[in-house]
């Protein structure tokens, strides 16, 4: 087949376009919290000729955020703690 194509639109975000005239399947954390299953929970059927966002770099950075307040809130729990 032709397979994809990638495509960097906005400030970050990544959308694919199925070129070949099979479905693809991709792993994406953004169309799983869009379906509303937890992260890594499934692959995504992209058909042919579909054009559809796989990742948003604004989520993806809030995550990260989020992510490191817990970890910073966690440490200094356990230093207060000893």
């Amino acid at each position: 087949g032709r397979g994809i194509q990638l495509d960097r639109r906005g400030e970050g975000d990544v959308w694919v376009r199925c070129l070949s005239d099979q479905s693809v399947f991709v792993s994406s954390y953004y169309l799983d919290r869009q379906a509303g299953r937890s992260p890594g929970d499934a692959v995504h059927k992209i058909y042919p000729q579909a054009y559809i966002k796989v990742f948003d770099l604004r989520m993806c950075f809030e995550q990260m955020k989020q992510q490191a307040q817990a970890a910073q809130a966690a440490a200094a729990a356990q230093v207060a703690a000893v």
